[in-house]
Protein backbone atom coordinates (compact mmCIF):
# COMPACT_ATOMS: atom_id res chain seq x y z
CA UNK A 1 0.00 0.00 0.00
CA UNK A 2 0.81 3.78 -0.81
CA UNK A 3 3.03 4.94 2.31
CA UNK A 4 0.93 6.54 5.00
CA UNK A 5 0.06 10.54 5.74
CA UNK A 6 2.07 11.20 8.79
CA UNK A 7 0.45 12.66 11.80
CA UNK A 8 -2.93 10.83 11.10
CA UNK A 9 -4.15 8.78 13.75
CA UNK A 10 -5.94 6.63 11.49
CA UNK A 11 -3.72 4.24 9.34
CA UNK A 12 -6.41 2.22 7.44
CA UNK A 13 -9.65 1.07 7.46
CA UNK A 14 -10.40 -2.65 7.02
CA UNK A 15 -13.52 -4.19 5.65
CA UNK A 16 -14.04 -8.23 5.83
CA UNK A 17 -15.91 -9.73 2.92
CA UNK A 18 -17.32 -13.15 3.50
CA UNK A 19 -15.09 -15.47 0.61
CA UNK A 20 -13.07 -14.92 -2.30
CA UNK A 21 -16.32 -15.06 -4.44
CA UNK A 22 -17.56 -11.78 -2.51
CA UNK A 23 -14.02 -10.43 -2.21
CA UNK A 24 -14.33 -10.55 -6.45
CA UNK A 25 -17.14 -9.21 -6.64
CA UNK A 26 -16.96 -6.37 -4.47
CA UNK A 27 -13.29 -5.83 -6.70
CA UNK A 28 -15.52 -5.92 -10.07
CA UNK A 29 -18.12 -2.94 -8.67
CA UNK A 30 -15.05 -0.64 -7.10
CA UNK A 31 -13.82 -1.31 -10.67
CA UNK A 32 -16.44 -0.24 -12.65
CA UNK A 33 -17.56 2.23 -10.77
CA UNK A 34 -14.11 4.14 -11.50
CA UNK A 35 -12.11 4.09 -8.35
CA UNK A 36 -8.72 2.81 -8.59
CA UNK A 37 -7.75 -0.01 -7.11
CA UNK A 38 -4.17 0.96 -5.55
CA UNK A 39 -3.06 -2.73 -4.58
CA UNK A 40 -3.73 -6.20 -4.75
CA UNK A 41 -2.30 -8.82 -2.67
CA UNK A 42 -3.15 -12.60 -2.61
CA UNK A 43 -2.28 -15.30 0.51
CA UNK A 44 -0.79 -12.60 2.28
CA UNK A 45 0.04 -13.15 6.05
CA UNK A 46 -1.57 -10.49 7.99
CA UNK A 47 -2.09 -10.08 12.00
CA UNK A 48 -2.85 -13.57 12.51
CA UNK A 49 -4.27 -14.47 9.20
CA UNK A 50 -3.81 -15.42 5.29
CA UNK A 51 -6.12 -13.08 3.32
CA UNK A 52 -6.67 -12.01 -0.36
CA UNK A 53 -6.76 -8.63 -0.30
CA UNK A 54 -7.16 -5.21 -2.19
CA UNK A 55 -6.75 -1.52 -1.59
CA UNK A 56 -8.84 1.52 -2.55
CA UNK A 57 -8.82 4.99 -1.12
CA UNK A 58 -12.01 7.07 -0.39
CA UNK A 59 -12.65 10.61 -1.86
CA UNK A 60 -11.32 12.07 1.74
CA UNK A 61 -7.96 10.00 0.72
CA UNK A 62 -8.55 7.33 3.50
CA UNK A 63 -7.32 4.03 2.71
CA UNK A 64 -9.41 1.04 2.91
CA UNK A 65 -8.22 -3.03 3.01
CA UNK A 66 -10.87 -5.48 1.39
CA UNK A 67 -10.37 -8.62 2.23
CA UNK A 68 -10.89 -12.09 2.45
CA UNK A 69 -10.04 -14.54 5.84
CA UNK A 70 -7.97 -17.61 4.06
CA UNK A 71 -6.54 -19.01 7.08
CA UNK A 72 -5.54 -19.02 10.43
CA UNK A 73 -1.57 -17.56 10.13
CA UNK A 74 -0.66 -18.03 14.56
CA UNK A 75 1.21 -14.81 15.59
CA UNK A 76 1.98 -11.72 13.53
CA UNK A 77 4.54 -10.52 16.36
CA UNK A 78 8.49 -11.83 16.71
CA UNK A 79 9.34 -15.07 18.80
CA UNK A 80 8.65 -14.89 22.37
CA UNK A 81 7.27 -11.03 22.11
CA UNK A 82 3.07 -11.06 23.39
CA UNK A 83 0.88 -9.03 21.02
CA UNK A 84 0.08 -6.18 23.68
CA UNK A 85 4.01 -5.47 24.26
CA UNK A 86 5.42 -2.14 22.16
CA UNK A 87 7.67 -4.63 20.64
CA UNK A 88 4.88 -5.61 18.51
CA UNK A 89 3.45 -2.42 17.55
CA UNK A 90 6.49 -1.93 15.69
CA UNK A 91 6.79 -5.25 14.06
CA UNK A 92 3.31 -4.78 13.08
CA UNK A 93 2.37 -1.05 12.80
Amino acid sequence: MPELARGNALSHLGLRVSNDARLRMEHARIDAAGIPIELEEDSVTCCYAVQNKFWVRDPDGNAWEIYSFVEDAGSCCPTNVTCDDPACQEWNP
